[in-house]
């Protein structure tokens, strides 16, 4: 943008500059002149002197006097008409100057526009493709342990539960700024109702933190026993994560972003083993920014 600001200046001042050059050696012009003819005139007999005088003074003087009035007269007459020719000539060399003046005062207000237009396109290009950009990369689960003594096979690791959460990650080439997480989960006997609105469960589970380029973050996460692993994967529950992202990027007057999620967490054959879940999108509540089903609901700390 500066870059612009001093092609538009630079060009109005080189204008103005034109256009005083041009005025001024027009009336230098139109000065000199007029200050020759009536230095010419003045130098000449007036022409009251000429009617008065004009018999007594033609009989006065000899043939050939006479002769050198009269060629003084259509010099005088000459001087003046290619006088009155050389101003015509100017007016129309200022007007010719005048309307290149303008066609350059037009061209220099378009390549300005176009300049300044390639920079917006420019900026928003960068700011699209560069900005940070936080996404849910997987649902993790880990299955939780303990050591028993069996009577037959001594001690063994017992499955306790699993460990439920996300991994957020950071697909953008820029950190994030003022980053502020929630994530939810809910057993429904019949799935999630058309008209659900999401809430934040609990509403402690809030979570601030910053992701760098390229970078992933854990959110926070619930522990499911094998008895409510078992009721999701024989029924009647079915278990239900859901949350949001919100968050700025680095570059300045942009609006805050949102990315939201949803995941129905299933628990499937071989159970119960290591690797005994799997994952569904839901319809509902995933998107970014304006796909999101709610606008944001925080703000950075830096537009408090």
């Amino acid at each position: 943008m500066d870059e612009v600001r001093y092609f538009w200046c630079g060009s109005r001042r080189m204008l103005g500059r034109l256009a005083n050059v041009a005025a001024i050696a027009a009336f230098v012009g139109l000065l000199l002149g007029f200050g020759f003819a009536e230095w010419r005139i003045s130098s000449s007999p007036s022409r009251n002197e000429e009617k008065t005088g004009q018999s007594d003074y033609r009989s006065a003087k000899k043939p050939e006097q006479i002769s050198q009035t009269q060629s003084t007269d259509d010099r005088l007459a000459r001087y003046t008409l290619w006088l009155a020719i050389f101003t015509g000539a100017l007016v129309v060399v200022s007007g010719i100057q005048g309307y290149f003046l303008l066609r350059a005062d037009k061209t220099a207000r378009l390549a300005a526009n176009a300049a300044t237009d390639q920079a917006a396109l420019t900026r928003e290009t960068m700011t699209k493709t560069q900005r940070a950009f936080v996404l849910v990369k997987a649902l993790e689960v880990e299955l939780i342990t303990f050591p028993y003594q069996s009577p037959t096979a001594g001690i063994i690791d017992r499955i306790a539960g699993w460990r439920i959460g996300v991994e957020w990650e950071n697909s953008g080439d820029t950190p994030t700024r003022d980053l502020i997480t929630h994530v939810s989960l809910k057993f429904f006997d019949d799935g999630i109702p058309n008209n659900y609105d999401f809430p934040d469960l609990p509403e402690r589970n809030v979570s601030n933190a910053l992701i760098g380029p390229r970078g992933t973050i854990h959110s926070a996460s619930f522990l499911i026993s094998v008895q409510e692993a078992q009721d999701v994967k024989n029924g009647p529950k079915r278990l239900y994560m859901w949350g949001w992202g919100e968050y700025d990027d680095v570059f300045p007057n942009t609006k805050r972003h949102r990315t939201e999620f949803c995941y129905e967490v299933l628990f499937i054959d071989p159970f119960p083993q290591r690797a005994s879940f799997g994952h569904l999108m839901h319809r509902a509540h995933n998107g970014a920014d304006d796909e999101c089903l709610k606008q944001p609901q925080t703000k950075s700390r830096s537009k408090v």
